[in-house]
């Protein structure tokens, strides 16, 4: 999934452009998606701190695996 795919869909289920970072690590209440080296992080940050949720080797995959936690 791209990142226009990923807003998109986002959108359509009404989630909140807070409740969620594509930019690297917010310090609020969010899922964040981290580039690492040669790997992209799926963070969720509660209370300032980031908590590693999942891995990929592809901000795809990292961007899908956002939508399907959203989708929930």
């Amino acid at each position: 999934m791209t990142r226009d795919e990923l807003i998109t869909q986002l959108s359509l289920l009404e989630v909140n452009e807070n409740s969620y970072s594509l930019d690297g690590l917010r310090s609020s209440d969010c899922t964040c998606v981290v580039q690492r080296d040669e790997q992209w992080d799926v963070c969720y940050v509660e209370r300032d701190s980031p908590y590693t949720i999942a891995t990929s080797s592809s901000k795809e995959e990292a961007y899908q695996f956002v939508f399907e936690q959203f989708k929930k």
